[in-house]
């Protein structure tokens, strides 16, 4: 992505760490989504709930959007995360790039070596409501490509993802807001995709511990539709991989999501 000319930049290091309520709560809304038998694992895109920690929210939330223009979340990546040993507090160095057009997080555990690297685009409110959503097509995977649909992404349900998130962004809970920015209703966070599609792929494949997460968002998945999501294994070089696809109702691409298995 190209940045603008304007540019600031914040880096410091923070004590902050994940509520082992929150993750708890995310498996089960997870569990809940996919309507799985038992709870799917901690995944490793849950240490997106890392940047709703008050020490980082505070940090974040001073981040302000340029006047006019709404935030629409373009790629993320998390790589040797581990949330489910981080509920107590960690040390934490915080990086923001912010231009006019854009902003980039990036976040690194020194302690345990993982990343994660949060990248946003500030669009024009026309923009987003002439922006048409790309289509999936068949041919994207092989015929042995398995799915898995969620129950419909309700505003409850999106609202209950937002307050373990922590995710201040109003189009997800603010219907007006959501319309004001060019939407038809409040959309799904583009984590809880990320999120909702490693559970589920991890489940039904019972893949182990990933070393690598990385999603691009696409177009959103507006309340109240269910989504569903297409993958199979594949390789990349000598890491094993497995590409996610999230499609709406009407076959339009949300999302793709890369897992990169750990190495033995």
């Amino acid at each position: 992505m190209r940045m603008a000319e304007r540019h600031e930049e914040v880096a410091l290091n923070i004590s902050a760490g994940i509520d082992r309520a929150n993750l708890q709560a995310l498996v089960a809304l997870g569990r809940a989504l996919l309507q799985l038998p038992s709870d799917p694992p901690v995944p490793t895109s849950a240490m997106a709930l890392l940047l709703g920690a008050p020490a980082l929210a505070s940090v974040l939330s001073r981040c302000d959007t340029p006047k006019g223009l709404c935030v629409l979340h373009e790629s993320q990546r998390f790589l040797d995360c581990h949330p489910s040993t981080s509920s107590e507090c960690m040390i934490i160095s915080l990086r923001v790039d912010k231009g006019s057009d854009a902003a980039h997080y990036y976040v690194s555990l020194p302690e345990t070596y993982g990343m994660m690297e949060t990248r946003l685009r500030f669009a024009q409110n026309e923009d987003v409501r002439s922006a048409k959503a790309p289509h999936f097509h068949e041919r994207f995977c092989s015929e042995d490509a398995l799915r898995l649909q969620t129950l419909p992404l309700s505003a409850e349900r999106l609202g209950g993802y937002v307050a373990l998130s922590g995710d201040a962004n109003p189009i997800h809970v603010d219907p007006a807001a959501a319309r004001l920015a060019g939407f038809e209703d409040v959309i799904a966070p583009g984590m809880m995709l990320c999120i909702l599609a490693e559970m589920a792929c991890c489940t039904v494949l019972q893949l182990g511990r990933l070393r690598e997460v990385r999603a691009r968002f696409l177009s959103p998945a507006v309340a109240g539709h269910p989504v569903t999501f297409i993958f199979e294994p594949t390789l990349d070089g000598v890491h094993a991989k497995t590409r996610v696809f999230v499609i709406g109702p009407r076959e339009e691409l949300h999302a793709v999501v890369d897992l990169f298995a750990a190495q033995a």
